[in-house]
């Protein structure tokens, strides 16, 4: 059976609170260089909640439970680049946990897959350019800067980059048409 670990951060997040709440479990490890100003006392910011547990849970707890999870769901505020920073640092650490993950971007035709490859095999380091080379500034999603921080991680640890969202044409065809465009 596979295990899945789901993992809710909350979405008030800020560093001034999340740095007064570190858990005396760990060193502060969570990203230093936040951008939001918003609701920075509320008493969510930087805590993490566990599904499976029913419970706010540490750090380390966190990195334990996507240590032995076959996969690993991160979701966030499309707009919130604090969550990106998060979603970064989690990739972080999983890859310093020696495992081997694909990022997967949501946004992402499958359509695009070859020119990830192709852009891979060729600038393999480079996340900046990898926006680029999506057109990502054409996407309709944030601006780049915000999500560049996970390909970043990703590409600093030779991660597979995955694209994970249905063909366009397709998303077109589900719109209009609702799921019984899909195949069985």
């Amino acid at each position: 059976m596979l295990k899945i670990s789901f993992v809710a951060i909350s979405l008030i997040i800020a560093g001034a609170a999340c740095t007064a709440r570190q858990t005396q479990e760990s060193a502060p490890t969570y990203p230093q260089a936040w951008k939001t100003t918003l609701s920075q006392d509320h008493p969510l910011v930087g805590k993490i909640w566990s599904p499976e547990q029913d419970a706010f849970v540490t750090q380390d707890a966190l990195l334990r439970s996507m240590r032995n999870a076959d996969f690993v769901f991160l979701g966030e505020k499309h707009d919130n680049p604090d969550h990106h920073l998060l979603q970064a640092w989690l990739v972080e650490r999983f890859a310093a946990l020696d495992r081997r993950p694909a990022v997967v971007f949501e946004m992402i035709g499958e359509e695009r897959q070859d020119d990830i490859d192709d852009f891979l095999a060729g600038r393999p380091k480079d996340a900046a350019a990898f926006g680029t080379r999506l057109a990502w500034d054409k996407s309709g999603w944030p601006a780049w800067q915000d999500y560049q921080p996970i390909a970043d991680a990703a590409l600093k640890y030779g991660l597979p980059l995955v694209a994970g969202n249905l063909p366009r044409r397709d998303v077109r065809k589900l719109g209009r048409n609702g799921l019984t465009v899909l195949p069985a």
